[in-house]
């Protein structure tokens, strides 16, 4: 038995994959070029005296980070933004906050109710659901960025969105060329799972589990066509934001945090170039709650 719709779309990856190749300048991989570039293990930006000299595509280049990779830079204008699970939490509040920015705002959302509700906030909406591939890449198609909060639902197969939705979306960016993701997932994920309590993973363990998947996914298999932040959020909360919330390289750091806050930060990643490649905590050093463990993660705060 041949799956041919995994098959086209392994196909068109590869595609991708290549033309994003191709279309990056020579002069990205030279490890030096003087008075534009520096080493690509210098910690030292590129200068910007000789902008007015560089092709369009030399001037969204940008030496990244201390492991020698190349990443575009992210410079501010992205503008139609796909946001999965967008009808509740920390998506719908990020819905409001990027529409009220000026963005244009694109969601798939499963039921009417939804649809009506994001559309008199000003989005654009597709019927559709998260487990189906095509209908992820229809929602997304003609976005240049895009954010997903998927998680929580079962399909009827039994399969979580936490990993079958996230990995459509990440893999519907990839074919349709959109470079710049955000993944929002949860601290407990990948090498923060020392921040819980044996007690505490184990009680969210279904879902971190899979959200673990969804991260490895984007990690290994699109760095080099995806411009990728994850951003976990510590134990998510409902209330007006407090304007408090950090984000921390620390991978212990545990505490509360309220969805509007993780929006807002997670809006502002998106066009920070200093995040691409990046996974930080989102955490509330301001909130007091009785699992977290006396660590926000102040000392490895990363500003943005």
């Amino acid at each position: 038995f041949i799956d041919r719709d995994h098959t086209s779309r392994t196909i068109m990856r590869t595609i991708a994959l290549l033309l994003a190749i191709l279309a990056t300048p020579a002069a990205a991989f030279a490890p030096v070029r003087s008075g534009a570039w520096v080493s690509t293990r210098s910690h030292t930006s590129p200068a910007l005296s000789m902008a007015d000299n560089l092709s369009e595509d030399e001037k969204r280049l940008n030496i990244a980070n201390d492991d020698g990779d190349l990443k575009e830079q992210v410079t501010g204008d992205f503008k139609k933004i796909f946001v999965a699970g967008g009808s509740k939490g920390v998506g719908r509040e990020l819905v409001s906050q990027l529409i009220a920015s000026g963005c244009t705002v694109k969601c798939l959302v499963r039921s009417e109710e939804s649809a009506a509700d994001l559309k008199a906030e000003g989005a654009i909406c597709t019927m559709g659901d998260a487990f189906s591939y095509k209908d992820v890449e229809e929602a997304m198609d003609d976005c240049d960025a895009c954010v997903t909060t998927l998680g929580g639902a079962t399909g009827p197969d039994g399969k979580r969105v936490d990993y079958k939705g996230n990995s459509n979306v990440i893999e519907a960016a990839g074919i349709l060329g959109v470079k710049r993701l955000v993944l929002v997932t949860s601290v407990g994920c990948g090498d923060s799972k020392g921040a819980l309590s044996d007690e505490a993973y184990s009680s969210l363990e279904a879902a971190l589990v899979e959200k673990d998947k969804a991260e490895k996914m984007l990690v290994k298999f699109y760095s080099i066509t995806t411009d990728w932040t994850i951003v976990r959020p510590g134990g998510l909360m409902t209330a007006p934001a407090t304007g408090k919330a950090i984000l921390t390289t620390d991978t212990t750091a545990l505490g509360a945090i309220n969805r509007a806050d993780v929006a807002s930060l997670v809006a502002k990643c998106i066009n920070n170039k200093e995040t691409i490649k990046k996974t930080l905590s989102a955490i509330d050093p301001s909130i007091e709650t009785a699992f977290g463990n006396g660590n926000f993660g102040e000392a490895q705060k990363f500003d943005v």
